[in-house]
């Protein structure tokens, strides 16, 4: 068992804090892309679906899985386990992430591919009212 002091909660918020972004910083990339292609493609009607689903698992569902992936990592800043027992957490928490962030990636690409089969496809270029030329 180690002998460090655990460390202190505005350490352990930190760390914490600076992990979740790091986690989640794939959102706003994917928001970027999103944006410029909506632009480029003039597809606004289709924004807030696209952007939406963005949202829904690259923003909030990744949130919650790097929260649940970080939790062992905590407990043990906390002095509550052994750094034995996290160890191999620790040192790969970084595959551990990126797995399911490869995976919402993916369920991400496949509902934008896919939005052409089940929305009508008017509806994905112009604003309502608009002529296109």
């Amino acid at each position: 068992m180690s002998t460090l002091d655990p460390a202190t909660p505005a350490e352990i918020a930190a760390i914490r804090r600076r992990y979740l972004w790091m986690a989640t910083s794939i959102f706003f990339l994917d928001l970027a892309i999103t944006l410029i292609f909506t632009a480029a493609a003039d597809s606004w009607a289709n924004l807030w679906r696209s952007a939406g689903i963005g949202v829904v698992l690259m923003l909030g569902a990744n949130w919650l899985i790097a929260r649940w992936l970080f939790e062992p990592i905590r407990h043990y800043l906390e002095g509550r386990t052994s750094f034995e027992s996290v160890e191999r957490r620790l040192t790969q928490l970084p595959l551990l992430t990126a797995r399911p962030v490869a995976v919402l990636a993916f369920l991400v690409s496949a509902f934008r591919l896919s939005t052409p089969w089940w929305v009508d496809p008017a509806k994905l270029v112009s604003l309502p009212g608009r002529k296109r030329s």
